[in-house]
């Protein structure tokens, strides 16, 4: 589970070829950030 920040909201969308994006938002229901999230490739960057 991921530590959200405090008065956000994370939305999990899930797509059509099986990869779910994280949608976040504020109090405003505003987008204010995306994290793609691959479930196919388990790619380790750093």
């Amino acid at each position: 589970m991921h530590a959200e920040k405090p008065g956000m909201y994370a939305v999990e969308v899930q797509q059509e070829d099986g990869s779910s994006v994280e949608v976040y938002l504020d109090k405003s229901f505003n987008v204010t950030d995306t994290k793609q999230e691959s479930t196919e490739e388990n790619e380790t960057t750093g």
